[in-house]
């Protein structure tokens, strides 16, 4: 069964961390080959990644509360996706 989302202490439940944005963001960031960023604004999130090299970063994927905690992971797969695309075009 999926776990739902409420807010700051479900999205601490995701990664284990303290129920705090700063403990969030740090295991976004470490959690993601991209080194994704994570934003909180009252009602849900925003992710996205810097790419090395490029002028632009990715999209900016929005998840809201309440949300599965799969709709995180999806937006951050995503996050992972572009960024990896993004940097092959502009290094490879």
């Amino acid at each position: 069964m999926e776990k739902t989302v409420k807010g700051l202490e479900g999205l601490a439940a995701v990664w284990g961390v303290e129920p705090t944005e700063a403990a969030i963001s740090k295991a976004v960031y470490k959690g993601t080959h991209c080194g994704a960023w994570i934003d909180f604004f009252d009602g849900g999130v925003r992710v996205g990644s810097i790419v090395e090299g490029a002028d632009f970063g990715t999209k900016v994927y929005t998840v809201k509360f309440p949300c599965e905690e799969d709709d995180i992971h999806i937006a951050l797969q995503l996050v992972e996706d572009e960024a990896a695309d993004i940097w092959a075009v502009v290094n490879g």
